[in-house]
């Protein structure tokens, strides 16, 4: 047994190790969003994700979560899904310095928080191009109808009342411009969320959207083998 000599002071660690040891991994923002027709199966999805949501929607949850909850959330979720008929999609937002991911082109108090902080919510402003999804709930079964044919017009639909937009600002703010004229603050809720990109955007059940970057071709592994490699890398 190698003993040290007392009067020798032990080994400073390095900067390596003292950042490693002092530096706690950083929770991200994910937006978990389902689709599901059959009724018993959706409550639950729901109480799953009621622990872990601080904001959102009827079926779009905001979550504040390190990588390694958001692998084993998106896991459990699965098992209580059919994969067949059931739409799940999990996104990485993208905090983009102080602007934060999620813009409120209006927010309504039937979605109230449920576990944790309120996500932050800014004012839509001037956005810059590329990759935002589009989520909202209406009230107004006609306005409804309208909001998604402007919607349709510029964005990949995705899930019900969730829609994809990749591409440069101009096109956006006009497609929100026409929105701001439909909703109706109080009773509607419509938010923008921002990604870096389709990396960061996974179908672990249901089809995937018409677009290039998203149809994992060439990666030789499946969806789900992608999707917990993703969520493990973060």
């Amino acid at each position: 047994m190698t003993r040290r000599n007392p009067q020798q002071p032990p080994a400073a660690p390095n900067a390596a190790s003292l950042k490693s040891a002092s530096a706690p991994r950083r929770q991200m923002p994910y937006l978990f969003a389902y689709d599901i027709g059959d009724d018993r199966r959706a409550r639950q999805v729901l109480r799953c994700l009621q622990r872990w949501r601080v904001d959102g929607q009827l079926s779009v949850h905001e979550t504040e979560l390190l990588p390694f909850q958001a692998r084993e959330l998106a896991a459990e979720l699965l098992d209580y899904l059919d994969q067949r008929a059931d739409s799940l999609l999990v996104c990485r937002l993208s905090r983009r310095g102080n602007a934060g991911p999620i813009h409120a082109l209006a927010c309504s108090p039937r979605h109230p928080q449920l576990v944790g902080r309120k996500t932050a919510v800014h004012t839509t402003g001037s956005l810059p191009g590329g990759w935002y999804l589009l989520a909202y709930d209406i009230t107004d079964p006609a306005r409804l109808q309208r909001i998604q044919r402007h919607a349709a017009k510029v964005c990949v639909y995705l899930q019900r009342s969730v829609y994809l937009y990749h591409g440069a600002g101009a096109p956006l703010a006009s497609l929100l411009a026409i929105l701001r004229e439909e909703i109706r603050p109080g009773s509607d809720d419509m938010r923008l969320y921002y990604f870096a990109g389709p990396g960061d955007l996974w179908f672990p059940s249901g089809p995937l959207p018409p677009l290039a970057g998203l149809d994992g071709k060439g990666t030789g592994s499946s969806l789900w083998q992608r999707l917990m490699a993703w969520l493990g890398s973060g």
